[in-house]
């Protein structure tokens, strides 16, 4: 299935999911992303450290056109595994961001304002929520008689599978059904039945393949024929269930095959040796 961050990106990659999710995740509903003035951005930013090139790569990043207020830099970091240290990152990914606009503002007066970034975790996983630090102060030890110099800086993070009933209706999309299902496989170890329809079949059940381990998940499903209809969650339940039946089956038939093969050849040594000095048609007999 490659690599799970990579993997776990593509359905945000899709300008109607990632309005959903960071409208609902980052600003709480407060502003509501208009998907279509949402715009690409670079994944790589490149630097000089210590003369040599250094780059650092980021998940989905996109840039908003928030009219009134003014060109927003917006980032999701996808992860399924606990990332002590994600706090440095993020600044890294932020600074190296703010540098590039640095060095193609102009910066004789009046200075023209760079544009703000919100970066958001997204942490897939259902099995362990994020438990490790939230700021940069929790990593560092500072001194008590210090702590109110300290200049900290702090991430934001949502454990999908822990998401509450409520939080989850503030999403309409995809995501929503993928938050959904995550939430019921770590409360009950099953996929729930769904009738809402999926925008973006393959990348979401990519995602849940990712997040799962499941690897039918994709198997079954990004074969889907061009005019098919529609799918939803139960679709898809369907086709597992009937591939899985086939494939035991066939799997069946085949240990069985191998099986009588097996019970044959034994029967016929056991015989060999009881009656291995019976004639020819007498062993035949018996066999029969």
């Amino acid at each position: 299935m490659g690599n799970p961050d990579q993997t776990e990106k593509l359905l945000l990659n899709f300008n109607d999911e990632f309005a959903d999710v960071f409208s609902a995740f980052v600003f709480k509903d407060k502003l509501k992303l208009d998907p279509d003035r949402l715009q690409e951005a670079a994944t790589e930013y490149h630097h000089l450290e210590n003369g040599k090139p250094k780059e650092l790569r980021r998940d989905v990043v996109k840039l908003y056109d928030g009219l009134s207020l003014g060109i927003l830099v917006l980032g999701f970091e996808n992860q399924s595994d606990i990332d002590p240290l994600m706090p440095i990152r993020i600044m890294g990914y932020n600074w190296t961001r703010y540098r590039y606009q640095a060095s193609n503002a102009v910066k004789s007066p009046p200075l023209i304002p760079l544009s703000p970034i919100f970066s958001h975790v997204i942490n897939f996983s259902y099995t362990h929520q994020w438990a490790w630090p939230l700021s940069l102060k929790n990593i560092v030890s500072v001194p008590p008689a210090l702590e109110e110099f300290f200049q900290d800086y702090k991430i934001t993070v949502t454990n999908v599978a822990w998401l509450s009933q409520e939080d989850r209706a503030m999403l309409s999309g995809d995501f929503r059904i993928l938050a959904d299902t995550l939430c019921a496989i770590r409360e009950t170890g099953k996929i729930p039945a769904d009738t809402r329809i999926i925008r973006h079949v393959d990348e979401l059940l990519a995602t849940l393949a990712a997040v799962t381990h499941r690897n039918y998940c994709i198997d079954i499903n990004t074969d889907h024929d061009e005019g098919e209809k529609q799918m939803t969650m139960n679709d898809v339940l369907t086709k597992w269930e009937q591939t899985l039946r086939a494939e035991g089956f066939k799997n069946g038939k085949k240990e069985g095959f191998e099986n009588g093969k097996i019970d044959l050849l034994s029967r016929l040594a056991r015989i060999w040796e009881n009656q291995r000095m019976t004639p020819f048609f007498i062993l035949c007999k018996s066999f029969a």
